[in-house]
This record gives structure tokens, C-alpha cells and sequence, in this order.
């Protein structure tokens, strides 16, 4: 990965908090360094009206090898409608680079919390070829006193189109949560095309939410 690009993308991060603070919107940033791989994670959530949220994450990896296709990078820019409760209809166009792929996707989500366990459900189908995502992030995040505690993360999600299994995921994160900042284990899962190939990055990570 070359430094102008980390340095570019360094830069950006820095004004996320910013944005948010002036939004009233909410978010994270993450860094998570594996044996393969390593990947900058930030999350924005804006609300401008009462039941509208615009929401986007933007996930860039960058592997260890030389070479041009050392860098990926996945971006979601979604618009939420609030219909009930936890339940919000999605609208959705995902990017991929540097394969420059613009998918629009449609679907629903839907949020619950049990005290300090938490639920996120999401399910959507691409208007391009009608392949279905699902994706479940389980969370517990117990705080001991008003400086620390525990923050333990699941996130799985599986698409399938027409013929089959496409990918699917799995990243777990397992951390002390000390002054909103949380730093500790982290494990992505991989499994790709029919037959389902696995890969596996084992690593540590650094987490804020704001």
C-alpha cells in the first residue's frame, strides 16, 4: 500500500468525528491489521428528518503484496426510512473498487436491544441480477463503571444470486472498552464462490465510536 494513499485516507478519517459532531450524526472508526490483510472500517449516520437517516460505510483493505491490486475498497451509500419501531425500509446503491461495480439494492433492517445485547438484522436484493444479502450483527457491550467494560462483536452476512452461494463472512471482534475506545482481538472468515473456498486473517484492531 503506498504512503500518499494511507496518508490520504489518514487525513479523511481525521475529519469523520467533526462531520458527525456538527451533524448530530453518530459513527465508528476502525483499523484491524491481520497476517493478510488490513483494513480501515468507518460507519457515518446522519439523520435530516424525523424518520430519514442517510447512512454509509466505507471499508478499505489493503493487502501486504506488491503490485497493483494490492487495494480494494467497499462503500455503501443508503437512504433509511423509519417505519416502525426498529424497522426501517433501505435503499441502497453498494460500490466496489477497484472492480467498478455500482450495484443499487432495496430491502429492509431492523434493530432490537436486551439491555446491553444488541441485534441488527438486514436483509436486500439487487436490482441488477435479484441476488439476496443477509446479514446479522450481534453485539454485548457491558459497561462496568462509567470509564470501562467489554465490547464482544459478531457480524455475519451470506448473498446468494441465481446460481448459488456468491460469499459470505464472518468477523468477530473481542475487546476492553476503555473510554469509548476499544482495542483487543479480531477474526475475518471468508468463504467464496460454490464451493464456498475459506480464508482466514487473525489480527488485533483499535475501535471508536462517536
Amino acid at each position: 500500500m503506498k504512503l500518499q494513499t494511507i496518508a490520504a485516507y489518514i487525513t479523511a478519517l481525521s475529519l469523520v468525528p467533526g462531520v458527525a459532531a456538527a451533524q448530530e450524526a453518530t459513527g465508528s472508526v476502525e483499523l484491524m491489521t491481520g497476517q493478510n490483510s488490513s483494513t480501515i472500517d468507518t460507519t457515518l449516520t446522519v439523520p435530516i428528518a424525523p424518520r430519514l437517516s442517510l447512512f454509509t460505510r466505507n471499508r478499505f483493505t489493503g493487502t501486504y503484496e506488491t503490485g497493483e491490486d494490492n487495494l480494494s475498497s467497499f462503500h455503501i451509500f443508503s437512504s433509511n426510512f423509519n417505519l416502525k419501531g426498529g424497522l426501517d425500509l433501505v435503499a441502497e446503491t453498494d460500490l466496489i473498487m477497484p472492480a467498478k461495480i455500482a450495484e443499487p439494492r432495496i430491502g429492509f433492517q431492523y434493530f432490537k436491544s436486551f439491555g446491553d445485547f444488541g441485534m441488527f438484522n438486514y436483509t436486500t436484493v439487487s436490482c441488477k441480477d435479484l441476488n439476496v444479502l443477509f446479514a446479522t450483527n450481534l453485539s454485548y457491550n457491558p459497561m462496568f463503571t462509567d470509564l470501562w467494560g467489554l465490547s464482544a462483536n459478531l457480524e455475519a452476512f451470506t448473498d446468494l444470486g441465481p446460481k448459488g452461494h456468491n460469499f459470505s463472512g464472518q468477523r468477530l471482534r473481542l475487546a476492553p472498552s476503555i473510554g469509548g475506545y476499544k482495542i483487543g482481538f479480531a477474526a475475518d472468515f471468508s468463504q467464496n464462490g460454490i464451493a464456498g473456498d475459506f480464508d482466514y486473517n487473525f489480527g488485533g484492531f483499535a475501535k471508536r465510536n462517536f
